[in-house]
């Protein structure tokens, strides 16, 4: 069975809110437009246990999921929101710097949950893994397994430097004539 595919639009001040609502109480991998390309040629989300597919960051090479020939997958279904909050600032897996603003959410379908194998089988300390929210699914995620594939575009000005061209932009609106 294909997954359902949705196209929607974000503003960056409403990422906590209506991207993470979406994402409570789901099981899914986070990749970029690039990445779903890739996903889609193969078929399936693969493991990157050999580090073939490269690193997003330079602690992917000590992230235990990995290590163990799992894809790594983030689990929405029991965290608190302190819990959410820790893994957030983390890992920000709403909109991480790999993906340019255009993160691509694949939501595991309920069926395979029984196959997670869960963050705290790893060793804190040697392995990174984030507490209470990473799981790992042993070997590949075909695209069968996949429920929805949520393509999310954000918008809206960037932290301070946004904040600073959104004003600069409302000064000169006031001032052309009209």
């Amino acid at each position: 069975m294909r997954p359902k595919y949705e196209e929607v639009v974000v503003q960056r001040s409403k990422l906590g809110t209506e991207l993470l609502q979406r994402s409570i109480g789901n099981v899914f991998h986070v990749t970029s437009r690039e990445g779903l390309a890739g996903i889609e040629a193969t078929g399936a989300i693969l493991a990157n246990e050999d580090g073939s597919l490269g690193d997003t960051f330079p602690q992917s090479k000590r992230s235990y999921f990995r290590s163990q020939g799992c894809v790594c997958l983030f689990d929405l279904r029991h965290v608190s929101e302190e819990e959410l909050k820790n893994a957030l600032d983390k890992y920000y897996f709403l909109n991480p710097h790999h993906v340019h603003d255009n993160p691509v959410f694949l939501i595991l379908r309920e069926q395979f949950f029984s196959q997670l194998r869960p963050w705290s089988e790893a060793k804190r300390g040697v392995e990174m893994v984030i507490p209470h929210v990473e799981c790992g699914f042993t070997k590949e995620v075909s695209l069968d397994m996949i429920q929805e594939v949520l393509i999310v575009r954000i918008e809206g000005p960037h932290g301070y430097t946004g904040w600073l061209k959104m004003v600069a932009a409302a000064e000169r609106e006031r001032e052309e004539p009209v």
